[in-house]
């Protein structure tokens, strides 16, 4: 594994795996998985605005749509996590756009950038619409 995507996983242990595992396959009750989801394999301007800036309600992974009690009734954004850099945050999802099942594109630092300031000043969390 090369060693950004080490960071990668370093920093998806301490900031993610509580809820999405350290499989990827979500903890009942609180994550949704991330292994096989057609949003961490999708398109990364749907993907990243929703890592930073969180998701409320429901979400569907593949044929399933998850909602209370299966997952918790918001995912966190880490915008605010004063400690998780632009280039911490791309490492973090390129992992889990390469770990486990995934075969997805990695993400910079510039993608993490413009995202921010498209949303710039956004308060709310993202829905699955």
């Amino acid at each position: 594994m090369d060693k950004n995507l080490l960071l990668g996983k370093q920093l998806f242990a301490v900031n993610c795996q509580v809820c999405h595992g350290d499989d990827g396959n979500g903890i009942k009750g609180l994550g949704a998985p991330l292994n096989e989801s057609n949003w961490v394999q999708g398109d990364k301007t749907k993907l990243l605005p929703i890592v930073l800036y969180g998701l409320t309600g429901p979400i569907k992974v593949g044929d399933k749509t998850y909602l209370p009690p299966d997952v918790a009734g918001a995912m966190p954004g880490m915008s605010t996590n004063d400690k998780l850099g632009d280039q911490d945050l791309a490492h973090i999802v390129s992992y889990i756009r390469k770990a486990w099942n995934n075969k997805a594109s990695v993400i910079t630092e510039d993608d993490v950038k413009n995202v921010r300031q498209k949303y710039k000043g956004r308060q709310e969390s993202f829905t699955m619409k």
